[in-house]
């Protein structure tokens, strides 16, 4: 599921900030500017924490 910075923001309970950083790191996984979630959330589930 793709989804803007905002929305990812809100389902994660966090920042834009927060998300914006995380993209910084190559924490997420961006597909055409938007956020590739069931991707990530996997990814982070492997790799690293994600609140």
């Amino acid at each position: 599921m793709l989804m803007t910075k905002a929305a990812y923001a809100w389902h994660k309970g966090v920042s834009r900030q927060t998300v914006y950083d995380w993209i910084a790191r190559g924490e997420l996984v961006l597909v055409g500017g938007k956020i590739d979630a069931s991707v990530t959330d996997q990814k982070a589930t492997n790799q690293f924490v994600i609140p």
